[in-house]
C-alpha cells in the first residue's frame, strides 16, 4: 500500500520530531515544514490530504494554508495543534477539521489520523459517484423519450370485428347463426300420412336434420333422443 501523504507544519523542531517519528511508524510519508512559506511551496508539488498545522502562525496564515491544500486537494483534512481549545467560530473560519490539544498522547494523534484517512477516502467516493451520476444524466438527456419511441394506440381508434373477438368455429356469432337458420329451416312435427313411402323418407328427412342440428351444439344428446324416438313412433 503506498503512503499517504502528510504535511507537517509546525515551527517547534521538538514537536517536528516527535510527531515526525510517530506519523512515519503509522505508515504515513511526512512532510515537515519549520515556515508557511516552506509549505506554501510544497503543497503544489505533493498530493496531500492531511496536515497538522501549529496554530503558532496566526489565523491569517493558517487560513491561507487550508486554502492552497484545498485549491489542490479539495478533500483534504486539516488538525489544528493547540495548548488550548480554539473557539469554533475561529474553527470553522479556518475550515479547520479537528484540533490536537497539547499535552497530547501520541496513540490518540494516530487513531484522529486513521479515522481522517477514512473520512477522506468515503469524501473521495461520494464525489466520484456523484460526478458518475451526474455524467449518466447528461448521457440521457440525449435520448428520446419512451413515448416518443413506442407510439401507444389509442383505444378509440382499434376496430375489433366478431370474428377476432371469438375464434373461429367456437364463437357467439357462428352459433347465431345456425340458431338462425335452423328457426329458418325447423324441424316439423307436422305428421305425413303413416304407411307412406313419403312419410318414412320425411321422418328420415327430420332425422338427419336433428343430427345436424346436434353435431352444430343446438340440440343437446338428451333432446335428440327425444325427438328421433317421438318420430320413430310415427312410421
Amino acid at each position: 500500500m503506498v503512503p499517504q501523504n502528510i504535511l507537517l507544519l509546525d515551527s517547534e523542531l521538538l514537536n517536528r520530531d516527535l510527531l515526525g517519528n510517530h506519523l512515519r511508524h503509522a505508515g504515513f510519508k511526512v512532510f515537515a515544514c519549520e515556515s508557511c512559506a516552506e509549505a506554501g511551496k510544497l503543497i503544489p508539488q505533493k498530493k496531500i490530504r492531511l496536515a497538522i498545522i501549529n496554530s503558532r502562525f496566526g489565523e491569517k496564515a493558517i487560513k491561507g494554508i487550508i486554502g492552497l491544500l484545498h485549491s489542490f486537494e479539495i478533500d483534504a483534512l486539516v488538525f489544528l495543534l493547540s495548548q488550548q481549545i480554539p473557539d469554533a467560530d475561529s474553527l470553522a473560519r479556518m475550515k479547520v477539521h479537528d484540533t490536537i490539544i497539547k499535552p497530547y498522547r501520541l496513540e490518540e494523534v494516530g487513531l484522529k489520523l486513521k479515522h481522517a484517512q477514512e473520512l477522506s477516502a468515503l469524501r473521495e467516493a461520494v464525489r466520484t459517484c456523484t460526478e458518475r451520476i451526474r455524467k449518466l444524466e447528461d448521457e440521457l438527456k440525449g435520448y428520446r423519450s419512451v413515448e416518443d419511441q413506442v407510439k401507444i394506440p389509442d383505444l378509440a381508434t382499434v376496430e375489433v370485428t366478431a370474428e377476432d373477438a371469438f375464434p373461429s368455429g367456437n364463437s357467439q356469432i357462428d352459433r347465431n347463426k345456425k340458431l338462425s337458420a335452423a328457426e329458418q329451416d325447423p324441424v316439423t312435427d307436422e305428421v305425413p300420412p303413416e304407411g307412406s313411402a313419403a312419410g318414412e323418407a320425411d321422418v328420415f328427412t327430420q332425422i338427419r336434420k336433428l343430427d345436424e342440428l346436434k353435431k352444430a351444439g343446438i340440440l343437446t344428446d338428451s333432446e335428440f333422443n327425444h325427438k328421433k324416438k317421438e318420430l320413430l313412433k310415427r312410421i
